[in-house]
């Protein structure tokens, strides 16, 4: 995807270069998104990190996701939970520079629930990541949440920004 404005600058300084202090206006960004996309505006949220490539995350010294997820947790209030729940059960590629199918081929089967997770029946699930570019990632953590007993309906996700529309960031996918 091509990168392009304040808000794709934002991300790849976060991710990129290190930028953590950049964690907090981006979690704002992608609780923007969240409220966006919640079912109701009762009960609890459980913010669920999409994770990044253990080696990316050594690499970078941080997980950009995991530390917008918990910014946008202190955002969104009291109610609001992180639970990184999600691993890789085996090595993934860079996603980037890889076309439609060859990001589905990358991440199928690829995610997985680590701990028990019985979410209670007045929470929103919501999936988030930085930057949905394909909905690939997003589909693989959603079929694994729904492979660990989640009913797919109980499933949202937020993301930071989208590719078409890198400057509506907050965006909600349904």
């Amino acid at each position: 995807c091509a990168y392009a404005g304040v808000v794709a600058r934002l991300l790849v300084a976060h991710k990129e270069r290190g930028r953590l202090s950049l964690a907090r206006p981006l979690g704002a960004l992608l609780a923007a998104g969240v409220v966006a996309g919640r079912r109701s505006r009762e009960g609890g949220v459980v913010l669920i990190p999409v994770p990044s490539r253990r080696a990316t995350t050594r690499q970078r010294g941080h997980d950009p996701v995991a530390a917008m997820a918990r910014a946008a947790a202190l955002e969104l209030g009291g109610s609001a939970t992180v639970r990184p729940v999600l691993r890789h059960r085996r090595r993934v590629d860079d996603q980037s520079g890889l076309d439609l199918e060859q990001r589905r081929a990358n991440l199928a089967g690829a995610l997985r629930v680590t701990v028990p997770f019985s979410p209670l029946d007045d929470v929103d699930l919501v999936l988030v990541d930085d930057i949905c570019s394909s909905g690939s990632t997003l589909a693989a953590a959603a079929l694994a949440l729904s492979t660990a007993g989640v009913a797919p309906q109980r499933i949202r996700a937020a993301v930071v920004a989208t590719p078409v529309v890198l400057k509506n960031a907050g965006s909600a996918v349904r």
